[in-house]
């Protein structure tokens, strides 16, 4: 999962970071403050988001960042406090799950994994987003194709005539396609059906597009499966 960890103390963060990455989940972010908190919301749209209930700003703290933010995504809070004021805050404004400092490493886990089943699973209409300090709508009837460049994704959409770039990966827009019209035609792209024209062997052909995608051999014979093929008799 992609994870994005809210912790003012340099330590714990760098501490939760080795141990979600040992346990095989990808952090988006490390933010220490309430600004940088909403910025790498904004930008890295994580599943699930590991909060310090306490962040040292006086004028606002963990609650308060998700209240501002108003996001479905999944909360583990943490906090320095037992007492069951702390407790109840943190549960009557969305927490997914809560920890009091010190846990140990499998209990992180095993919370931050439980929180990612609440993940929304409905495929949005549309989503945002942030691509050099602006945030475009993406409507996901005009994406054409989506393709992986190291790092990045770049997100092909109709009558754009520059594709959008997100720092986004892959895998997790895959999470928010319809299957019903989207595949997966390599490990680094994502076709929208609705677009192909043309099938010629290996090569895709996709209205607005000039040059054709590879599709591997399995991939094809999946989509022929997806299609209405009429044959003419011989």
């Amino acid at each position: 999962m992609r994870i994005l960890i809210v912790e003012d103390h340099i330590l714990t963060a760098e501490s939760i970071r080795k141990c979600l990455t040992r346990a095989g989940h990808e952090v988006a972010g490390v933010a220490a403050t309430v600004p940088e908190a909403i910025n790498a919301i904004n930008e890295h749209f994580p599943e699930v988001i590991i909060m310090d209930i306490e962040l040292g700003d006086a004028s606002m703290g963990g609650v308060e960042v998700i209240k501002e933010i108003n996001a479905q995504i999944p909360v583990v809070f943490l906090s320095g406090k037992t007492d069951r004021e702390t407790f109840l805050k943190a549960t009557e404004n969305g927490a997914s799950a809560f920890l009091t400092k010190p846990f140990r490493d499998e209990d992180l886990v095993y919370q931050v994994e439980l929180a990612g089943k609440k993940i929304p699973q409905k495929q949005p209409g549309s989503f945002f987003v942030y691509d050099r300090g602006t945030y475009y709508r993406v409507n996901l009837k005009e994406v054409i194709y989506l393709h992986a460049n190291k790092n990045f994704t770049i997100i092909h959409i109709k009558g754009r005539p520059e594709p959008i770039m997100s720092s986004i990966n892959l895998g997790y827009f895959e999470k928010l396609l319809d299957p019903a019209n989207f595949l997966r035609i390599t490990q680094s792209v994502i076709i929208n059906e609705d677009y192909l024209v043309e099938i010629r062997g290996s090569k895709l052909f996709l209205e607005g597009e000039s040059m054709p995608l590879e599709i591997s051999e399995s991939k094809r014979a999946l989509l022929k499966k997806k299609l209405t093929i009429l044959k003419s008799p011989r």
